[in-house]
């Protein structure tokens, strides 16, 4: 082969990446590109909400999992106890592993016209080990608990499912004992019919900062390198579904946005209970800061909520509320 002939290769692969990268990171709609607005009345209610959630969760509780059993047990109590002065009347599944029996919580806005469609939400209450878990997931949590809030007097047309799950985090990540595999086991088994799955993992760290967003790989030739947008992130099967899901938050959403769907190998594409609806062959996304791609407090003690950016967590909420009323169950 001539070294003519080579570059030429060379340079027709190089296109070919990046061709294929510009079609897993291209979604419609346009990123906010302005600093997030002051919050209206309504908004401040919900981040003060937000801030006592994920301060109780996080400080009050603190490190909640079957090392910890009292905590994790307070912390299903908080959630529970929240869901029913809102008027949802909670399902809890119990799931058994060696470590205690630890509740998946369900609770459901039933669809007026599409009852079967269901569009679902859930979030992981554990934290890894010793850590308080303000962002991995007191902000998940806390964002779902606002959700439940903000659509309680919601009449969607396709059932709306929020879902808050134990056992995320290591010994049970990607395994059985996961409760989003126990949930999803029990959906597949029941023939939900789930449109979408999204999950919501860590999404309160942002920061303004230059260089503070890292990637896997090449994928820092097509994103930003200021950790402040949250993203979505899926399968190249599920394209359509968050192709979709961007339109939808990007129309409402107050902050900067960011989507990728792509092959199953790119590491953290799988990092979340979102897997676990994967494996049982449900549609999935996971919505997040990037996690340890961002966050410098990732699984550690420092991870507080005073780390968190509440304003941005609000915008997020309140497009997440959009987002799960406008979702099209039909497409």
């Amino acid at each position: 082969m001539t070294t003519r002939s080579f570059i030429i290769i060379l340079l027709l692969a190089l296109f070919g990446v990046y061709s294929f990268l510009l079609y897993c990171s291209t979604f419609p709609g346009s990123s906010y590109t302005q600093s997030p607005p002051n919050l209206t009345k309504a908004e401040t209610h919900t981040k003060d909400n937000l801030t006592r959630h994920v301060s109780t969760l996080a400080s009050s509780i603190g490190a909640r999992n079957d090392e910890h059993p009292k905590a994790y047990k307070k912390s299903a109590t908080y959630i529970l106890k929240e869901l029913k002065g809102m008027g949802y009347s909670p399902v809890e599944h119990p799931l058994k592993t060696a470590g205690g029996t630890w509740p998946i919580i369900e609770v459901t806005l039933t669809g007026q016209s599409r009852t079967t469609d269901i569009v679902l939400f859930a979030a992981h209450y554990d934290s890894c080990h010793t850590t308080p878990g303000a962002d991995d997931n007191a902000s998940g949590v806390a964002a779902q608990l606002e959700l439940a809030r903000l659509l309680h007097k919601t009449t969607p047309e396709h059932t709306i499912r929020l879902v808050f799950v134990p056992n995320e985090e290591p010994p049970h990540f990607k395994t059985k004992d996961m409760g989003s595999y126990a949930y999803a086991k029990l959906a597949r088994a029941r023939k939900d019919d789930i449109k979408i799955m999204y999950s919501l993992e860590m999404l309160g760290y942002f920061t303004d900062e230059e260089d503070s967003q890292h990637y896997p790989s090449v994928l820092s030739t097509v994103y930003p390198d200021t950790g402040n947008f949250i993203a979505m992130v899926s399968l190249l099967d599920y394209r359509a579904q968050t192709q979709q899901s961007m339109r939808i938050f990007r129309n409402h959403a107050k902050l900067a946005s960011e989507g990728f769907t792509g092959p199953d190998f790119v590491p953290g594409i799988d990092y979340s209970d979102h897997w676990s609806f994967w494996v049982h062959n449900y549609p999935a996304i996971m919505i997040t800061d990037t996690s340890f791609f961002r966050t410098p407090h990732y699984h550690k003690a420092t991870d507080t909520p005073d780390t968190l950016d509440y304003k941005r967590l609000t915008h997020i909420t309140h497009a997440l509320a959009k987002l799960a009323v406008d979702y099209d169950t039909t497409k």
